[in-house]
């Protein structure tokens, strides 16, 4: 066809040569051409009119090292990949590729290659020999099975297979000793192998729908992991996790838990984030208390008709989710009233002594934290809260970025910028929570955090967010509450990960759809306490598991609806969509 036989311009290919980088993606390519495999072979069609005075010397090329073919229409990777021996990049996602050519095996200095959104059935071979090979993307694929020889990877620090057909790992997924972030949603995975637990460089491990039923006892083994997602398994139990020590974020959503045991002897200490929503929990036990860095609290869902007192004792917590129990010792306008309250109450019920003394060692705590910078690098946290700082010290930045730290706390201070030191962390940092500061705007230079999974900036004086934002495609999390916005923010519409944004209290009048439909993962979305006048009906089509509305001008949904919770509320939008 026209399409297949497409040439490439070529001043495309001179920029090519120079400097060694080639894109082509969305160009409606069905297969590759010629040129392309042979660009450091070929003499340029021009070449007999090059001078050797000119600065133009196409035979001093430079190896083609990074080829870009996304978004085409090839259907096959075809033996003239083997001609580009220098290449290092090679990313083919979001094509139609079901053959990739054995050739592949002899680009011995490959390191990173993706072949995401194809139509592979089996694993390549070929890949098995790439042994520089250090990111490897294969999701949205058709692949049923890994072949044992994957352990011969010994480089691979990214592996990505979600949405797949998967239904077992091969044991030596073990061997992958540098791995630090694997990824095996949305497969058909009913167990895990035991050698997981000896991927000691592990970060992070995303689970979510599969079809696990228990967990091996030797994850508790993984002592760098600082997130594990399992939700949407079939998990009954809740297996011992305590020697995680650097564990921040533990999900278990919409599983089939039924009780949670004692916390204290399960969990590390150090955990910021327990999701355990969606679930059949009855009781939270008071060991909840000895989670002493729990931040968020995420329960809504369950068969829960109490809490415990103890829980008031958690100074950290800043969110606590109750939506859809059946509470009976809790007001519901005390639950209204949010998580300060609720704690409150909760410390009422508690002997006065007991809050006294737990009040007196928080505060021994925070003093000791402050002093002590060594015990915060070493929990990957630089933790400044509260210190009333118009600028950060500079001998912490050196140190901290010795640590590689991955979460920046500068909330409750008196900044009126994001210091710019914080771009040292951009390889790093995948937390950074700069709320209930001064701040006016967001410098364009927030595009350079590419790690950040959550971006907490409540509680300044923001009205704006760069264009840059969108560069931040790990983003799950956006806190924008009690800010100066008066509209959604355009720049997130280009957040592929976003799953939580809060936009309460501020001065929004209106609810962009453009903006919000346009966020594949959003699953929470609070906009209470603004201006909106009227709630588009199309918000019910959204997949939100959690919509928060009240305190608003709009005179529909009726309070009554709105009472009822989630699930009411998009049921009664859904049905105001016009046919």
């Amino acid at each position: 066809s026209a399409r297949a036989s497409m040439a490439v311009p070529e001043g495309l290919l001179k920029q090519a040569r120079a400097s060694g980088q080639l894109n082509l993606s969305n160009r409606h390519l069905a297969v590759v051409p010629e040129q392309v495999w042979r660009v450091n072979v070929d003499a340029p069609q021009d070449a007999g009119a090059v001078s050797f005075d000119s600065d133009d010397r196409w035979w001093e090329q430079v190896g083609l090292s990074r080829l870009l073919l996304a978004s085409n229409e090839l259907t096959e990777l075809a033996d003239g990949v083997a001609m580009l021996q220098n290449l290092t990049v090679l990313d083919a996602h979001d094509n139609q590729i079901v053959v990739v050519s054995p050739q592949l095996a002899t680009l011995k200095d490959m390191k990173a290659l993706n072949l995401s959104q194809n139509q592979l059935r089996e694993f390549p071979e070929c890949v098995l020999s790439l042994e520089q090979l250090q990111s490897l993307r294969l999701s949205d694929n058709q692949l049923t099975a890994l072949p044992p020889a994957i352990g011969h990877l010994l480089q691979l620090t990214e592996l990505d297979l979600c949405r797949n057909q998967l239904q077992v790992l091969p044991n030596s997924i073990g061997s992958l000793s540098a791995l630090s972030r694997l990824a095996l949603s949305h497969n058909q995975l009913s167990a895990l192998p035991d050698d997981i637990g000896l991927l000691e460089n592990i970060r992070e491990l995303d689970v979510i729908h599969n079809r696990l039923e228990r967990l091996p006892s030797q994850l508790g083994r993984l002592h760098h992991l600082t997130r594990l997602d399992l939700r949407y398994n079939c998990l009954s139990y809740l297996p011992s996790l305590q020697s995680m020590t650097q564990l921040k974020e533990l999900l278990l959503g919409y599983n089939k838990l039924q009780q949670l045991g004692d916390l204290a002897a399960m969990l590390p200490s150090g955990l910021t984030l327990l999701d355990v929503r969606d679930n059949k929990i009855r009781e939270i036990p008071a060991s909840v208390a000895q989670l002493k860095a729990l931040e968020r609290l995420e329960l809504s869902n369950n068969d829960i008709s109490s809490l415990p007192p103890e829980l008031g004792l958690l100074r950290t917590i800043k969110s606590i989710v109750l939506d859809g129990n059946p509470l009976r010792s809790l007001r519901r306008d005390i639950v209204r009233r949010g998580t300060q309250a609720v704690l409150e109450h909760l410390r009422s019920r508690l002997p006065e002594d007991v809050v006294q003394d737990k009040g007196a060692q928080a505060h021994e705590e925070v003093l000791a934290t402050r002093e002590t910078t060594t015990a915060m690098m070493a929990q990957s946290t630089l933790n400044l809260a509260n210190q009333g700082l118009q600028l950060v010290p500079d001998h912490l930045w050196g140190t901290a970025e010795q640590a590689g730290i991955t979460k920046l706390v500068l909330s409750k201070n008196k900044l009126t910028s994001i210091p710019a030191d914080t771009d040292r962390f951009a390889a790093t940092l995948s937390h950074l929570d700069i709320g209930f500061n001064l701040l006016t705007s967001v410098p364009p230079s927030v595009g350079l955090l590419t790690q950040l999974t959550v971006l907490d900036l409540q509680g300044n004086r923001i009205t704006s967010l760069p264009e840059e934002l969108a560069l931040l495609g790990q983003l799950r999390e956006l806190v924008l509450s009690y800010n100066r916005f008066t509209a959604v923010p355009n720049s997130i519409q280009q957040l592929p990960a976003l799953e939580t944004l809060l936009l309460n209290d501020n001065q929004l009048t209106s609810l962009d759809m453009t903006v919000l439909s346009s966020l594949p993962m959003l699953a929470c979305l609070e906009v209470s306490n603004n201006s909106i006048g009227r709630v588009p009906p199309e918000l019910g089509l959204l997949p939100l598991k959690t919509l928060k509305l009240e305190g608003n001008t709009f005179r529909m949904p009726r309070p009554a609806v709105l009472a009822q919770g989630t699930p009411a509320i998009l049921e009664y939008l859904k049905s105001r969509v016009a046919a």
